[in-house]
């Protein structure tokens, strides 16, 4: 959902759907060099960004002894960065 809670429920059953809530958090930083050679009139930008996401700790209990799987939980951080180089000319 959009608020980062997780809308799949927790199969007991056959199935292993695995999901969490999450929390988000993004960041960047920008610069831009005016003048920076002599020959050349244009600005450089450079930016960079990125995002991390954790997934909150979940418990698994399957109602079956015999389950494949058995019983488990899961929970995770995912990090994702960019960087973009604009020279205007």
């Amino acid at each position: 959902s959009a608020d980062g809670r997780t809308t799949v429920f927790i199969a007991p059953g056959e199935t292993n759907y695995v999901d969490a809530d999450k929390h988000t958090v993004s960041y960047g930083l920008g610069l831009t060099i005016a003048g920076w050679n002599p020959w050349v009139a244009a600005p450089v930008s450079i930016d960079l960004g990125g995002q991390t996401i954790i997934l909150a700790e979940r418990e698994y209990t399957k109602t079956s002894p015999t389950d494949i799987i058995g019983d488990y939980q899961a929970d995770g951080e995912l990090f994702t960065f960019s960087g973009t180089v604009r020279w205007r000319f």
